[in-house]
C-alpha cells in the first residue's frame, strides 16, 4: 500500500504571508473507507497512531513485507527540502505497536523508492557534465534485498533514458522569450534578472517543456523551468506548474526570495553577506546555495562530496555562478572557500563579507507620487520608522509612494500612503508590490473622469485593460488607483486658483461665475466637480443658476474635516457648445 502527498506547515515572513512549506495530511490509507487521517510535518510523520522520525518532508511510505517473514514492515521515505530533494528511507519492523528501525539509507540524490516483489529498489540518477538537474544523461536501478540479517544490494543497473516524443506537442519558446519573461519577473520581485536566469538554467537548461509534455524532474516531484516542488510548495497549483512558463517562474522567483529571506530573519536560518544589499550580486550566494537545499554537500570544501549513490563533483552555487558567466556573460565572486569551514554548514549567525570584486545589477525605482499595488496574497507588512511592525497592506490594495529607496533588513523599502487609508502610511518591501497600470483607460494621454467610468463599468470583468492593480479582476481598488492618477493629472495639468487654501465650514455653497452660459449636461455631468485628498469624486449637488453660474451644494450631512478640492474639468462646455473648462482646480479645507 502506497501513501501519496497532500497539504500543510508554515511560517511568517516579511510579507505577512503564511508560507505552506511542508506537512502533509492524508486520508484512508487502507482503502477501507475511513478516513485515517495522517499527519505528517517535516521530520515527523505520524501513521496508524504510531510517530516516525523522518529525514526532511515526508515523501511516500509502503505497507508491505521486505523482509518474507509473512508479516508487513512500514517503509517510510522522506525528501529533503530544496531542488536537491536527496531521498532518505526507513526500514520499520511494525510488532506490539512498536516501529522499530531495521533498515536505513540517505544521501540519495533525487532518488526514488518502490517495493516491488519484496524488494526495496531505488532509482538514481547519474549526471554527466552539462546535465541540468531535472534531467541526467544516465538512470541506476538497485535492488535491496533481505539476506536473513540485513538488506543487501543484489544488483545494480544503468541505462540511458531514450528520448520520447509526447503527443501533447508543447514546446519551448525563443530563449529571448524565456529571459524576457525571467528579467519582467526578476524586476517585479526584486532579484537579479542573472541569478534567476542561471538558477534557470542550471535547473532545466531554461526549458519548460520536453520531448512536448511538461518537463518533470527525474524523481517525479519538481516541474518545469524552475524546478518547482509542490510536495513542498504546497502552496502552488500544479497543472500551471507543468504548463504555464511565467507562473513557473514566478514560482521559483519566490522561492528564492523566501531562502533570501532565511538571513533576515530574528532566528536566522543562513548566514548574511555585507550590508544585506539585494542589489549586489554576490550577496546572494547562500541564498542560491538554499535554493538547491542547505546542505553539507554544497560546502565547496567538501567538493569532490560522497553521496550515497554519486559524487558530486561542484558545488550547486558555483555552478550557478558557472552558468551565470557562460551563459549571460556576468561575473559574480563566489564566497572564498577559505572563509568557509572544512566540513558541515556555515554558521547560521555569522556574516561574511562581500566578495571583491563585487557586482551590482539595478532594480526597478519609484518616485513620489507612483502608484504602486501590493501583491502579497496575505498582506505586504507594514512598518514605521523604526521598522517595527504596524501593519499589514492588503493584497491588491494600492499605495501612494512618498520617498525611498531605503535599504534595510535584506531588502529595499519604499515609504507609501495606502490610498483611501489616512492611518496607512509606512514602509514596505517593494518585492511584494509591483507599479500599477496607467489609469488613462480610454488611451486619451489624460486622466479624467471618463477613465473612472470606464472603470466603474467594467468591475468585476477579469483580465481587464481596467484592472490597474494587476489583481486579476476589476475592483475597488481599481478605482481608487484611477481617481488618485486624476488628482496627480491635475497636479501636473491644471492650473491652482490664487484664492485655493481657504477654511470654510461643513455646509460651505460655492457659487462659480462664468462670462459665457453654461451647458448644464456638461457641468453636472463631470465639468464641475469636487474631490477628497486620496482625488474621489464626491456625491455634491451641482446645478447652473441664471445661465451663467454653476452652484455647487456640499454633498448630504457636509463635508467632514479634511482637504478638498473644487474642479473645474477639461470637457465643461458653454451653451454654445464652446469648450470653457481649461482644467483647474481650487483648494479648500474643512475643520
Amino acid at each position: 500500500m502506497i501513501l501519496a502527498p497532500g497539504a500543510c506547515l508554515a511560517y511568517e515572513n516579511e510579507t505577512g504571508d503564511i508560507e505552506i512549506e511542508s506537512g502533509y495530511v492524508y486520508f484512508d490509507i487502507d482503502g477501507d473507507g475511513v478516513d485515517d487521517d495522517i499527519f505528517t510535518t517535516a521530520g515527523n510523520a505520524v501513521i496508524y497512531g504510531i510517530e516516525f522520525d523522518i529525514d526532511g518532508d515526508f515523501y511516500r511510505a509502503f505497507s508491505a513485507d521486505v523482509t518474507g517473514d509473512g508479516k508487513d514492515e512500514m517503509v517510510v521515505a522522506s525528501k529533503e527540502r530544496g531542488s536537491s530533494s536527496s531521498l532518505s528511507y526507513k526500514v520499520y519492523s511494525m510488532d506490539d505497536g512498536r516501529a522499530d528501525i531495521i533498515f536505513e539509507r540517505s544521501g540519495i540524490y533525487r532518488g526514488t523508492l518502490d517495493v516491488e516483489g519484496g524488494a526495496l529498489i531505488e532509482r538514481i540518477p547519474v549526471y554527466e557534465e552539462g546535465d541540468s538537474n531535472a534531467q541526467p544523461s544516465m538512470t541506476r536501478r538497485d535492488r535491496y534485498i533481505y539476506n536473513g540479517g540485513d538488506f543487501v544490494l543484489q544488483d545494480s543497473k544503468e541505462h540511458r533514458p531514450v528520448s520520447m516524443q509526447s503527443s501533447e506537442g508543447y514546446s519551448n519558446p525563443a530563449r529571448s522569450e524565456i529571459e524576457a519573461i525571467i528579467e519582467d519577473v526578476a524586476s517585479e520581485k526584486g532579484i537579479p534578472a542573472v541569478i534567476l536566469k542561471a538558477i534557470a538554467w542550471t535547473e532545466s537548461g531554461m526549458r519548460q517543456f520536453s520531448g512536448g509534455s511538461p518537463l518533470v524532474s527525474f524523481d517525479g516531484v519538481s516541474y518545469g523551468i524552475m524546478q518547482v516542488t509542490p510536495g513542498v510548495h504546497t502552496s502552488y497549483d500544479l497543472n500551471r506548474l507543468k504548463y504555464d512558463i511565467r507562473y513557473n517562474i514566478e514560482a521559483g522567483a519566490a522561492i528564492l526570495l523566501e531562502k533570501w529571506g532565511y538571513a533576515f530573519k530574528s532566528s536566522p536560518l543562513i548566514p548574511t553577506i555585507g550590508d544585506g544589499d539585494p542589489r549586489v550580486l554576490e550577496n546572494w550566494y547562500f541564498a542560491i546555495w538554499a535554493y538547491n537545499g542547505w546542505s553539507q554537500s554544497n560546502n565547496p570544501n567538501m567538493i569532490p562530496y560522497d553521496h550515497a549513490t554519486w559524487v558530486q563533483r561542484e558545488a550547486y552555487q558555483d555552478k550557478v555562478l558557472g552558468y551565470a558567466y557562460s551563459q549571460f556573460g556576468q561575473s559574480i565572486t563566489p564566497v572564498d572557500d577559505n572563509d568557509l569551514p572544512e566540513s558541515g554548514l556555515p554558521d547560521k549567525y555569522a556574516n561574511f563579507s562581500t566578495p571583491r570584486p563585487s557586482h551590482s545589477e539595478k532594480f526597478a525605482q519609484y518616485s513620489a507620487g507612483d502608484v504602486i499595488a501590493c501583491t502579497a496574497v496575505s498582506g505586504l507588512v507594514l512598518r514605521d520608522d523604526g521598522w517595527n511592525k504596524i501593519g499589514n497592506v492588503s493584497n491588491g490594495y494600492v499605495m501612494a509612494v512618498v520617498k525611498g529607496p531605503q535599504l534595510h533588513g535584506g531588502y529595499i523599502r519604499y515609504n507609501v500612503q495606502v490610498i483611501g487609508d489616512d492611518e496607512g502610511v509606512g514602509w514596505v518591501a517593494m518585492n511584494w508590490a509591483k507599479e500599477a497600470k496607467s489609469g488613462d483607460v480610454d488611451g486619451d494621454g489624460r486622466n479624467t473622469m471618463d477613465d473612472i467610468e470606464l472603470i466603474r463599468d467594467r468591475m468585476g470583468f477579469e483580465y481587464d485593460s481596467c484592472d490597474i492593480n494587476g489583481s486579476g479582476i476589476v475592483d475597488s481598488q481599481d478605482v481608487a488607483a484611477a481617481f488618485y492618477m486624476v488628482r496627480n493629472y491635475q497636479d501636473a495639468n491644471f492650473e491652482k486658483w490664487q484664492e485655493s487654501e481657504k477654511t470654510v465650514s461643513e455646509n460651505k455653497v460655492w457659487t462659480v461665475r462664468f462670462s459665457d452660459g453654461v451647458d448644464r449636461a456638461s457641468a453636472v455631468g463631470g465639468g464641475i466637480y469636487v474631490t477628497d485628498k486620496w482625488g474621489e469624486t464626491l456625491d455634491a449637488d451641482v446645478e447652473v443658476v441664471g445661465g451663467s453660474s454653476v452652484r455647487i451644494n456640499p454633498h448630504s450631512g457636509g463635508y467632514d474635516a479634511g482637504t478638498y478640492r473644487l474642479c473645474i474639468g477639461e470637457n465643461l462646455k458653454s451653451s454654445s457648445g464652446r469648450n470653457i473648462g481649461n482644467g483647474t482646480y481650487m483648494e479648500f479645507t474643512v475643520k
